[in-house]
């Protein structure tokens, strides 16, 4: 059993610890939900609601994020476009791409089919033709008038303006395919491997992977000016290739599912994880933490026990308000 006044300063500690901090805003509980890190140059921005994101795509000032039902979530300053709630789909969603313009994106499942929200147009899908391997991603072109689908086994789709370029389809590959990403000019893409085998295709540069060990792959995002790249791995490691840059992050993300490049450089990292009520993963990462300190058994100890447990709290909570 906890002495009484051991429980007496922890109620005024944690009050102080829940209320008493300065952080980005988020208004859902601590759990596991889907944490964005900024790294680099990339900007700061708000955390998304509770949602379990299976990718993730950038928009003018934020990003969208997409789960297994289609449901979307937002981070920063974009506008949801519309999603796929309540609407009954055969397949898991597996990927997002938005517009360069930032005023609607695509999502795609694993059997191929695509849904198009806002100003996105549908441009065809693989939806009801037999494939030899799931879809596992898709990528849009500069013009948001065509979109690339990939599959595990390398197999790339194009529709509308996107060119076809090549593929690894028909090619034994030691680990499945896991995402596809388009060059800026629209005239290249890399595929990216699970093992972290990179698939350079068009005028997309191949640049290798410096990535070892068995943790998996789960994206690659292009660096600013395009000539490097970051491969992202599950724990939140990130490798850089080429003119990308290594960037060291203090808020790793756990069960990392995509990353995300900012236009004005560095990225952003997308994933699972345990957050704190007010957003992040650290207590002390951009916070105060400010305490009463006493014994209900004396005054003369502190505070804490110049009041009953009811006033004690508030007046540590109006302390900390001041912070």
């Amino acid at each position: 059993a906890v002495p009484r006044s051991s429980k007496f300063f922890l109620v005024g500690l944690l009050a102080t610890a829940a209320i008493g901090v300065s952080s980005a805003a988020a208004s859902d509980p601590a759990g596991l939900e889907a944490l964005v890190t900024t790294r680099g140059s990339a900007p700061s921005i708000s955390q998304p609601p509770p949602i379990t994101p299976v990718d993730a795509t950038g928009g003018d000032g934020g990003l969208w994020l997409v789960d297994q039902a289609g449901r979307v979530a937002t981070a920063g300053e974009v506008a949801s476009q519309g999603d796929l709630s309540g609407v009954p789909i055969q397949r898991p969603v597996v990927g997002i791409a938005s517009t360069r313009a930032s005023d609607g994106y695509w999502m795609v499942a694993t059997d191929g089919g695509v849904f198009a929200f806002g100003a996105a147009r549908f441009l065809g899908s693989m939806g009801g033709v037999a494939l030899n391997a799931p879809v596992v991603g898709l990528a849009a072109t500069p013009t948001g008038e065509g979109y690339w689908l990939v599959a595990a086994d390398g197999g790339v789709f194009a529709f509308g303006d996107a060119p076809f370029l090549g593929s690894m389809g028909g090619v034994a590959l030691n680990r499945p395919v896991v995402g596809i990403v388009p060059t800026r000019s629209g005239e290249g893409y890399w595929l990216v491997a699970e093992d972290g085998g990179v698939f350079a295709f068009g005028d997309a540069p191949f640049l290798g992977a410096d990535v070892t060990g068995s943790v998996e792959v789960v994206d690659l995002a292009p660096s600013d000016g395009g000539n490097g790249y970051w491969v992202a791995l599950a724990d939140g490691t990130v490798r850089g290739a080429g003119a990308a840059p290594a960037l060291d992050g203090s808020d790793p993300v756990g069960d990392t599912t995509a990353i995300v490049a900012s236009p004005g450089g560095g990225y952003w990292l997308v994933g699972t994880g345990d957050r704190l009520p007010e957003g992040g993963t650290s207590v002390f990462d951009d916070r105060m933490l400010v305490a009463h300190y006493g014994s209900p058994l004396s005054p003369l100890l502190g505070v804490l026990g110049e009041t009953g447990p009811d006033a004690a709290v508030g007046r540590t909570v109006a302390r900390a308000a001041e912070y």
